[in-house]
């Protein structure tokens, strides 16, 4: 009876793509539930305008991890579809920001988790070489 060969891929995520995929689906997160909050705040006095302190840590943490994660990957497995995904992610994010539109920041942050979801997968599919874990 044949044995199945175990494959030398692990299929733990590094620390960096657990951080790049967390930190979007954070502010998916955030996303969904800031206009419920600024609902609720309307009829307590408590007002937020412009830019909050929590949407730019998101958009820069979230951003320079994933492409920090995105690049390397590419360069190592030529492997454009994660790019693409984090790229279409990133110009709906800074669009939903600049025009406070959340219901887009939370589809543009789940496209970018889903972008490191995918560069995973293909990482798996095409590179014999352990993963960093």
């Amino acid at each position: 009876m044949l044995q199945k060969e175990t494959s030398p891929k692990s299929s733990k995520w590094s620390l960096q793509s657990r951080l790049g995929a967390l930190l979007p689906l954070g502010c998916a997160i955030h996303c969904a539930v800031s206009p419920l909050l600024a609902l609720l705040s309307i009829g307590n006095g408590i007002h937020s305008s412009g830019f909050s302190l929590t949407d730019l840590l998101f958009l820069a943490f979230g951003l320079g991890i994933g492409l920090v994660v995105l690049v390397r990957s590419f360069r190592q497995h030529q492997q454009k579809s994660p790019l693409i995904w984090f790229s279409i992610g990133t110009i709906f994010l800074v669009i939903a920001q600049y025009f406070h539109l959340h219901l887009v920041a939370l589809v543009a942050a789940l496209f970018c988790a889903y972008a490191l979801w995918n560069n995973h997968k293909v990482s798996q599919k095409t590179c014999s070489c352990p993963l960093p874990s």
